[in-house]
C-alpha cells in the first residue's frame, strides 16, 4: 500500500505491507512526499517503484523502496 487520500481528501505519504499469515498491516516508513494517482510496482527483485501520481500538481518523479520480506 502507497500513499491514497486521507479522509479530508489530502493525499498520504504512508506505505504498508499486507502480511496474510497474521492478516494483518504493517506501516513503513513514508514516501518523501504525499501522492496519490500514481502506480506502483513491484519488480522481480522486491523492489518497488513508485511513479507518478498527483499531490496538487501532476507528478512525474519516482520512489523507490524494498519492502521487508
Amino acid at each position: 500500500m502507497t500513499g491514497g487520500l486521507r479522509d479530508d481528501s489530502t493525499p498520504e505519504t504512508s506505505t504498508g505491507v499486507y502480511d496474510p499469515q497474521y492478516n494483518q498491516w504493517f506501516l513503513l516508513d513514508d514516501m518523501p512526499g504525499p501522492r496519490t494517482s500514481h502506480a506502483a510496482t513491484r519488480l522481480g527483485t522486491g523492489v518497488v517503484l513508485v511513479t507518478g501520481g498527483y499531490s496538487g500538481q501532476s507528478l512525474s518523479s519516482v520512489v523507490r523502496f524494498t519492502p521487508p520480506q
